[in-house]
Parts: structure tokens; C-alpha cells; sequence
């Protein structure tokens, strides 16, 4: 159900109980001190919102001084956790604001404090949004876990939905009020940047409120979660859940090397990084690396080659996922892809750590059963069809048509590794072609881009991605300046690598070496197509 179903969004101006008068530059952090945030106020179901904490902040770390505030949005289900959030004001407000998303199931405060995807600690430095004076704010999801995959939270109703996106309206609404609480005036821009779980954010945010967000950062976003947990499953019942279906990190590193070897050099730089995905896949055939005899460290049984292929394969579901979507795209096995996520490091499938979140999925959102102990490997989708269909409509972010975003001037920076083995780039690629052909591929690059980075994994990998990308945002939505075709430029952020740097190719594009001069120099390759 959309969020528009769910709920009508507040009309007017956001009422506050006990709302202080408050200088617009410098907020007066005791004033704001037991701000209550009427229910009215949020355009979701609550029990209104209140401010616990108010901390001022001195100007340290290349921070401006600012007003930390710490409070929580009360639920209406007195059983439901309150969601925790934190805001940020500047000193100097420059009328922005930026929400960050979370990560995996959630459960942690994001305090607003850190930097957009894409700005590595260890890279270039590049100014936070706080730096540059942004209102900066987060939350926990709506409940706290023992960690990132911490499901138990989910067999409560409020809760399950504040995760399903309806904390990110009721935070952004809490947010807004605060900032008008303490500046006497509203959001002029307001951005939206998050990585996996908190890139899916991204695309719920302007999905839902396309009139509210005016820029979004999405890093890999897990925008078809329920599809990933279905073809992880089967993944997993054909390693865990099959004898001798499961590659020790040896085997993983064998299919690894083999693709690595077979690939690296089909850019024109033999670097360490397979840039031609779709090609390698194509090309890569696990059979070279069958036992001729027994089973052995240096090659695959047939059990563990239907293992590996299983990866590799596309799924096809009986289920049907949000927007009509029934397949699920190959995980990065045949091009370069770590195994170890999804393949653990010891033969237990709670170990792994893709395993970890698939059970809780199944035993939380799936059964709702907390008691339930059985094999996510082993279990069956189809016995609970009507369960995972409604999940995917709640919960996924497949819509196809963005014109609502588009037309109100909206735009998307969107990035995916082409190694990531947490949440794969062929979702990323199959969700841009499926808008491309709803909206039209010219209209699509009206707003958004999506480069997809060899080498790059989950927030990590062999090439680390650096770039200013908040100041390229703030560019095209603000000035107008479309970022130019193949004109942007990553860091490596990896200390060995030297600072190397690559071009940012606009999909379906990818860097080739043109052959000379030194392969650590983006001036060295030309995007292909």
C-alpha cells in the first residue's frame, strides 16, 4: 500500500506545541529544550514528537558551532517503539537541509553527522554537509536492534511499516518543523543521500513525496529487497542446504582468480579490475574449473558449479514483487564479484552475513514467528505467496514511472559497484532500463544518472569511489548544470592504489584504457558503450 494510501500528507504550515521565538541565525539550543511537535504536524499517523536533549556544539573539526538536538516521534500503537532521531543546526544556516539514510534492517542512530556516499575518510578531502552548513538529520528506523540485521522489531505492526519507509516522512516532518522552530523559516532545498537500505530510501522518499525532496544521493540501493532475499534463498539451498554445495574461501578465491584472469584484460588494463561486466559474464564458463577426478582445493565438484551457477543465473519467482516485477538479476560471480557474503567464510548458513539477514527476514517479516528455527535454506516461497506479495507492495521501490519527480524538477545521483555482492548491479541496471522504457531514455537522463564503477563493492573494494558528488547534486538541481556525459571523475580512495583516478561513465557505459600513458590517469580512458 503507497504511502499516499496510507495517509493524506498535512496540509499548511507544521503546528508546534510550545514552539519558542528563536533567532534565525543562531538557534538557541535551551529554548528549544522540551519542544513538543504536535501530531498534526506529521503527515503520518503519530503521537506527536518531543524534543529530549538539546546540545550546543562548538566549532571544532571544521564544523560550524551548532545545535545538536536528540528526541523521539511517539508512536500511536503504545506497544511500537518511538522512532530516535537526530537533527542538526548550524550556526550559519544556509536554508538546506540534507536527510541521511540507514543501513541493512536499521536499528542505529544516524546522527547526520557524517558524509554523503562517495567521500571515503581515507580519500580526498571533501567538506561534510554540516561542514558547508546544512541542516543534517537522521533516525533510527523506528527501533533500535542488536544489529544491522536485527529483525525482531518486524512482528510489530507500526514498526514494520515505520521501516518500510513511513519513518523517513514522520523524521523529514519533525525535522521541518524544528528547523522552523528555530529559524522562523522553512526547507528552501532539501537532499536526501544514503547507501544500500538507505539509497532504497532514497527512492522511497521521491516515490512518495516527490514534491518535497529536490535531490537524492543513492549508493547501490537495495531498491527490489524482497526479490534479493528470495534468490538469496535459493542460492542458499543450493550451498547450505545441499551436501557439498559449499565453496570454502579457498574455492571462493579459485572462481574469483579464474574470472579475474579470464577478464581483466578485456578493458585494454591488465589493473586488477574487470570493467566490461557484461562482457566477462558472457564469456566466463565455471565449467574450465571442474575435478577431473575427486574433489579437490584446486577445482569445483558438479554440485558446487550448480552452486556457483545458481549465483549467476537470473531467478524467475511465482511470486509477484511490486510494480509487477517477477525476476530477480545475476549476483557479480562472472565478473569479479566476491563469493563471501552470500558464501560465509564457514560452512554455516547464520555466519554468513547475507545468511544472517535472510533468516531474520523470513523468521520476522515472512512467519512473524520469533519461535520459528527452521532453514532459510529449505524454505519455500510458495507456501506464503500472499505474504511475500504484500511485503514487496509495501516495502520495495519498483515504480517505473518518476514523472511526479521529474516534473517537479527533481533529480537522482545514482551509483552501483559492479563487484557488489550485498545487494548486485544488475538491479540497478534492470530498474533504469524498466524507467528508460516507461519514461523514455532521454526524458530518464533529464534527471538522473547512474554510473556503475569497476571494481567498486559495497561502500568498498578494490577501487574505493571518491567524489564531491553532494557539490555535483547541488549544481544540477540549484544551477541548473547537468553533470556533462562521461565527464566526472572518481578517486581511488585505497591507500595502495596511489590515487588513481577513472572516469564516472554514464550507463551503460564503461572505461577502456585507450592504450596509452598510465592506467592510473582517468585522462587515459575513454567510457564505451
Amino acid at each position: 500500500m503507497s504511502y499516499q494510501k496510507r495517509a493524506a500528507l498535512a496540509a499548511g504550515a507544521l503546528a508546534l506545541v510550545a514552539s519558542p521565538g528563536i533567532a534565525q541565525q543562531v538557534p538557541d539550543c535551551a529554548a528549544l529544550g522540551g519542544v513538543s511537535i504536535a501530531a498534526d504536524a506529521i503527515s503520518l499517523p503519530t503521537s506527536g514528537a518531543r524534543v529530549i536533549t538539546t546540545v550546543s556544539r562548538p566549532a571544532a573539526e571544521g564544523r560550524p558551532a551548532f545545535c545538536q538536538v536528540n528526541g523521539e516521534i511517539v508512536p500511536v500503537d503504545p506497544d511500537a517503539p518511538p522512532i530516535t532521531f537526530q537533527v542538526n543546526l548550524p550556526e550559519n544556516w544556509n536554508g538546506k537541509a540534507v536527510q541521511f539514510g540507514g543501513g541493512g534492517m536499521n536499528g542505529s542512530l544516524v546522527t547526520g553527522l557524517n558524509n554523503v556516499p562517495g567521500t571515503p575518510a581515507d580519500g580526498p578531502a571533501i567538506p561534510s554537509p554540516l561542514q558547508r552548513n546544512y541542516v543534517t538529520f537522521g533516525s533510527d528506523g523506528g527501533h533500535t536492534g542488536t544489529d544491522a540485521f536485527d529483525g525482531s522489531f518486524a512482528t510489530n505492526d507500526e514498526a514494520l511499516h515505520n521501516f518500510f519507509g513511513d519513518q523517513l516522512h514522520k523524521t523529514r516532518d519533525t525535522a521541518a518543523a524544528l528547523v522552523q522552530a528555530a529559524y522562523g523559516t522553512p526547507i528552501r532545498t532539501q537532499y536526501f543521500a544514503g547507501g544500500s537500505q538507505g539509497g532504497h530510501e532514497g527512492f522511497i522518499a521521491i516515490q512518495e513525496r516527490p514534491e518535497v525532496y529536490d535531490g537524492v544521493i543513492a549508493y547501490y540501493p537495495v531498491v527490489n529487497y524482497t526479490g534479493a532475499i528470495l534468490s538469496q534463498l535459493r542460492t542458499f539451498e543450493a550451498s547450505f542446504g545441499t551436501e557439498g554445495g559449499w565453496l570454502s574461501p579457498e574455492k571462493q578465491a579459485l572462481v574469483q582468480n579464474h574470472v579475474l584472469a579470464a577478464c581483466d584484460g578485456m578493458d585494454g588494463a591488465e589493473d586488477g579490475l574487470i570493467s566490461d561486466a557484461m562482457a566477462c559474464e558472457a564469456a566466463i564458463d565455471l565449467s574450465d574449473l571442474a575435478c577431473a577426478g575427486d574433489d579437490a582445493p584446486t577445482c569445483l565438484t558438479q554440485v558446487q558449479i550448480r552452486a556457483v551457477e545458481e549465483m549467476a543465473d537470473r531467478d524467475a519467482f511465482e511470486v509477484t514483487l511490486h510494480a509487477g516485477v517477477t525476476e530477480f538479476g545475476s549476483w557479480p560471480v562472472k565478473s569479479g564479484g566476491e563469493l563471501w557474503p552470500q558464501m560465509g567464510k564457514t560452512n554455516v548458513l547464520g555466519e554468513a552475513i547475507i545468511g544472517r539477514a535472510d533468516q531474520n527476514f523470513v523468521q520476522y517479516f515472512v512467519l512473524r514467528d520469533p519461535e520459528w528455527t527452521g532453514s532459510a535454506a529449505t524454505f519455500d516461497e510458495d507456501g506464503h505467496k500472499a505474504r511475500w506479495e504484500e511485503i514487496s507492495a509495501d516495502f520495495d521501490s519498483l515504480q517505473a514511472d518518476l514523472s511526479a519527480f521529474h516534473e517537479a524538477g527533481g533529480k537522482v545521483l545514482w551509483l552501483h559497484g559492479e563487484d557488489d555482492f550485498f545487494y548486485p548491479p544488475s538491479s540497478s541496471r534492470d530498474y533504469w532500463d524498466r524507467i528508460a522504457t516507461e519514461m523514455g531514455e532521454e526524458t530518464l537522463r533529464d534527471f538522473a544518472r547512474l554510473y556503475l564503477v569497476p571494481g567498486y563493492n559495497h561502500g568498498f573494494g578494490k577501487f574505493n569511489v571518491s567524489w564531491d558528488s553532494l557539490s555535483v547534486l547541488e549544481d544540477w538541481v540549484e544551477n541548473g548544470k547537468a553533470p556533462a556525459p562521461n565527464a566526472l571523475v572518481a578517486v581511488d580512495a585505497n591507500g595502495g592504489a596511489k590515487g588513481r583516478t577513472r572516469p564516472l561513465c554514464d550507463y551503460p557505459g564503461w572505461p577502456r584504457y585507450t592504450g596509452e600513458g598510465s592506467m592510473n590517469d582517468a585522462a587515459n580512458f575513454e567510457c564505451n558503450r
